[in-house]
């Protein structure tokens, strides 16, 4: 933190200035170009990156509270809203603006994964607006999957009787009867309802297209939001609404214009327009699933990429379910349903198929918010080495507070206490074994488009 021993704290384009006290007690001018420890990291600001500016529009910068506010360009073009609270990655040393020393994030070869150091959390954040913030924003999401209009509107399209019948001839070992719907309703969501976008077709054409820039959305567009997620969190108000719209020019003909993909966030809005990438996949998805009973949680990858889980009261843990892969979390074919001590090592397909080197990943539902990160990765210590935004301790008490918000009665408590532990059980098993399909890289979106986020894996 820099800001209570300093005053006159402006921001020149990119370049911070403040005038700081040094241990004398004198005031010195300072400036600190922000690009050089700042970057963009898929449309989030990334401590320790370099060059933000380069990607970024329509920045503001709030001086009491430091926070730094802008859009960034994600990697397939459009652009998010970002912000990041400037005190959580500058100090004052002695008079000197600079950035708080980031533990490396990049991935260890090899060689030196067993020996080079893990981060001392001392030197990470003891707090993290930034972070809170984004967890906050998902946690809140979670009363859209709750809503019972909500969940009757999915039923509506669902061909529930088709798909229970489905399951009833099912014969797969060691699940039950609603692990059966379960992989039904995936299967159904993946092939029959909902449509992966890389770019639409030209409106005029039917042609490919790209995405040549954001345009303004339509008061139709931002009709569909969740007006206390606006109250709640103004500036990103993007996640309950269109506001982003992609532009995606003809490539054969650009005076066809632009054809419109509003990113909707609205889970009702999306059992319409049933299209859209791995965000409306799993939103739309988990609104489904809590439709049908499903005790169910929104997944977030904070290497960009969400899915689901959903609780087998058969198995007695949380499966894992990617509506966009059509993945479903297979059981241990040698072991009870009731064994939690060599579970199938079945989530590592992110890090060991798609090659994702992952740091946080948490689950999120109407009741609770847990850290999950440990089911989807085995790389204990390359793991550990990215998870540098927030002191680990600090970061269990604000889970655990955000928890006793939601928590209305004792025996919820126990029981979401008593899957806690199971969770924390398996977490710590340790599992070799690896199904084909965990060895893939990502099926879903453009070669081109899969490559460029380096998820081709091995495939």
């Amino acid at each position: 933190m820099f800001s209570a021993s300093s005053k006159n704290i402006r921001l020149d384009r990119n370049t911070l200035v403040a005038t700081c006290r040094n241990r004398e007690g004198q005031d010195v001018t300072s400036q600190l170009n922000l690009d050089t420890g700042l970057g963009n990291k898929n449309g989030e600001f990334e401590a320790g990156g370099q060059n933000y500016s380069q990607t970024a529009r329509n920045q503001t910068f709030q001086v009491p509270q430091t926070l730094l506010s802008c859009e960034l360009q994600c990697c397939d073009g459009s652009w998010r809203p970002a912000r990041i609270k400037l005190d959580d990655v500058i100090t004052n040393d002695d008079g000197k603006l600079k950035f708080v020393d980031p533990v490396s994030s990049v991935a260890p070869t090899a060689a030196t994964e067993d020996n080079s150091p893990l981060p001392n959390q001392s030197q990470l954040p003891a707090t993290n607006t930034t972070f809170l913030d984004r967890l906050a924003r998902t946690w809140k999401m979670q009363d859209m999957y709750k809503s019972s209009s909500n969940q009757a509107k999915a039923r509506a399209v669902i061909p529930i009787k088709e798909l229970e019948q489905n399951a009833a001839l099912r014969s797969d070992p060691g699940l039950g009867q609603r692990d059966y719907l379960l992989k039904e309703l995936l299967n159904w969501f993946k092939t029959n309802f909902f449509t992966w976008v890389d770019t639409l077709p030209c409106q005029v054409c039917g042609k490919k297209t790209k995405t040549e820039r954001m345009l303004q959305p339509t008061n139709d567009d931002l009709r569909f939001g969740v007006s206390d997620l606006i109250e709640y969190f103004n500036f990103l108000s993007i996640m309950t609404q269109a506001q982003r719209v992609e532009g995606h020019l003809c490539t054969e003909n650009p005076s066809h214009g632009h054809t419109r993909f509003p990113r909707y966030n609205d889970p009702v809005k999306l059992l319409e327009s049933r299209r859209g990438r791995c965000g409306e996949w799993a939103n739309c998805f988990v609104l489904c699933a809590a439709s049908l009973g499903f005790e169910v949680r929104y997944i977030l990858d904070f290497e960009d990429h969400v899915w689901a889980e959903a609780h087998s009261d058969h198995l007695q843990r949380w499966i894992h379910c990617d509506p966009c892969e059509n993945a479903f979390d297979a059981p241990m074919m040698s072991q009870t349903h009731h064994s939690v001590t060599k579970l199938l090592n079945r989530q590592i397909r992110y890090e060991t198929g798609w090659g994702k080197k992952l740091s946080y990943v948490f689950a999120f539902s109407t009741e609770e918010v847990r850290d999950v990160t440990w089911r989807y990765s085995k790389k204990t210590k390359q793991t550990m080495r990215k998870r540098t935004q927030y002191q680990e301790g600090p970061l269990a008490a604000a889970m655990l507070q955000i928890n006793e918000r939601k928590r209305k009665d004792e025996q919820t408590r126990r029981k979401l206490d008593r899957r806690h532990v199971r969770e924390l059980v398996e977490f710590v098993s340790k599992q070799t074994y690896l199904r084909p399909e965990e060895t893939r890289g990502r099926q879903t979106g453009s070669l081109e488009w899969r490559r460029e986020r380096g998820e081709l894996g091995s495939s």
